[in-house]
């Protein structure tokens, strides 16, 4: 083959890449198809390095200082002690981490638009909207395997049916309710009507950008956070660091950001006489705006609590801050109430801690043990 003939054969292929692209950011019928192969193919990856991951996790020295306080979240959340076991505290803690580099990295597809404007040069508008259906994949992959966590066991209980589930652990019905009934949804219904009729909106292009940047960050900061050994001096400024960097984040981002920019987008509805999308646009900013103060209240409690605290050096003070770590972690995802109180964080870190202290170190064992 000659090279007019590759040349002639990759113009092809990017002429039509290039038209699916444009069919799946344009129209209904093509963001669902983009969104359900996306869903799948997110979905089978996730699951290889989420495996992958937790070997990693599994083998590093911080683990077993990191895994009482997933516990002591996953038990926040609902799941019942029999559910938390070494497994699942381990695909948790590394699932965490690959939805926060999905995150950002969706994030990053936006920053070219918002940087350089809508009007730019189409690939780069075009990579903004796929960027903003890639964040919808995820979460069909989410809820599909929420569902199937929740439901097969009621259905089909495994003892009839084999021993071999499709995906580790269970789903509590509360964090089901929350996270697949009411966030989810939440981001399908802003982001791919809003893709199709609004896709030039520069107060759009913001939220989109700042949020998704901002939960890669923060999720990933708070897995971190785990990870740290407070009692020591360079463990307890690391901690100082992350409050830093979460406060300025989240109040910049959740903050200005957010209460600016859909202020803005609500007004351009309102004088545009769209009030179906006004409408929409008001239910939806009402509830992410309950999620966000709760998230800005978290990170500002956090910050006047501890920077101007010295390291902790008794016992007790370093329980409440590990209790008010796991509450900031916590405070990342949606819940059905307010945060809750240092005081029932730090009861569920030391039950949690002193449950795990009476096993065998669990990375040295193949069996799986109920915590």
């Amino acid at each position: 083959m000659d090279r007019e003939s590759i040349t002639a054969t990759l113009q092809d292929i990017a002429a039509n890449t290039a038209a699916a692209v444009e069919l799946a950011t344009t129209t209904w019928q093509g963001s669902a198809l983009f969104v359900l192969v996306s869903a799948v193919i997110t979905g089978l990856l996730f699951e290889l390095w989420t495996a992958k991951l937790t070997g990693v996790v599994r083998a590093r020295p911080w683990w077993p200082n990191a895994r009482p306080l997933q516990a002591a979240l996953m038990k926040n959340f609902g799941y019942p002690d029999s559910a938390v076991d070494e497994e699942m505290l381990l695909e948790s803690y590394a699932g965490v981490y690959l939805l926060s580099g999905h995150h950002f990295l969706a994030g990053l597809m936006t920053v070219p638009v918002v940087c350089l404007g809508w009007g730019s040069v189409r690939p780069l508008q075009l990579l903004f909207l796929l960027g903003g259906l890639a964040d919808v994949s995820l979460d069909v992959y989410d809820i599909f395997k929420k569902s199937v966590q929740l439901l097969v066991p009621i259905v089909a209980p495994w003892g009839i049916i084999g021993s071999s589930r499709p995906f580790t652990g269970t789903c509590p019905l509360s964090v089901f309710i929350v996270v697949c009934c009411l966030h989810h949804p939440l981001a399908m219904i802003m982001v791919m009507p809003m893709n199709l009729h609004y896709p030039y909106l520069v107060p759009y292009h913001q939220i989109v950008c700042s949020l998704l940047l901002a939960a890669g960050i923060c999720f990933a900061a708070g897995q971190y956070k785990f990870t740290l050994d407070t009692k020591t001096v360079g463990g307890f400024y690391a901690y100082k660091v992350i409050v830093v960097l979460q406060l300025v984040t989240i109040l910049f981002t959740r903050g200005y950001v957010w209460f600016t920019r859909a202020h803005a987008c609500l007004a351009h509805f309102y004088s545009s006489n769209d009030m179906p999308f006004f409408a929409a646009g008001c239910f939806c900013a009402a509830l992410m705006s309950m999620f966000n103060v709760v998230m800005i209240m978290d990170v500002v409690q956090a910050a006047v609590k501890w920077l101007p605290r010295s390291r902790p050096q008794q016992e007790e003070e370093n329980e409440e801050l590990r209790g008010d770590i796991v509450k900031l972690v916590r405070s990342n995802t949606p819940s059905l109430g307010l945060s809750e109180p240092t005081e029932e964080m730090v009861k569920l870190v030391r039950s949690s801690t002193s449950r795990l202290s009476l096993l065998e170190p669990l990375n040295e064992s193949p069996t799986k043990l109920d915590i």
